[in-house]
């Protein structure tokens, strides 16, 4: 039987990250303030002749969130939590029905978006997984 894979993944990465200095969440609460680490997943199954089992890639979006109360600040912070998380998201692993193979990332600069009560840094990380059903 097929199992869909995006959710173990997405579990596996917040407990990965369960140590990190902000929460990691798939969905924030109303009252979860700044900063923290949004997780989402998606996935696509892939078609490989030498492998039996079904294959997915995983991509997994990591949104680092920062809050700054004035005009400037916030980027450092954002980098820093990014590279708390490197070592714990750049690495294969397994959950109960899944073997994940790290593939590869890519990384934005830290964006700016100002508001009246002042700036949100956001900075994404996507982590590429290759995934089989065990």
């Amino acid at each position: 039987m097929r199992i869909e894979p995006t959710l173990e993944v997405r579990q596996f990465f917040i407990a990965a990250l369960s140590g990190i200095s902000c929460p990691a969440l798939n969905m924030p609460t109303q009252d979860q303030k700044p900063p923290y680490v949004l997780i989402s997943t998606r996935s696509t199954q892939e078609q490989l002749t030498k492998c039996p089992k079904p294959t997915y890639r995983i991509t997994t979006t990591f949104d680092i969130i920062v809050a700054n109360d004035g005009d400037w600040g916030g980027d450092k912070q954002a980098e820093d939590i990014a590279n708390e998380m490197l070592p714990l998201i750049m690495m294969d692993g397994q959950t109960a029905n899944f073997n994940i193979l790290f593939s590869h990332i890519d990384s934005s600069d830290p964006m700016p978006e100002l508001y009246s009560t002042g700036r949100v840094i956001r900075k994404v990380i996507n982590v590429i997984n290759f995934v089989t059903q065990l």
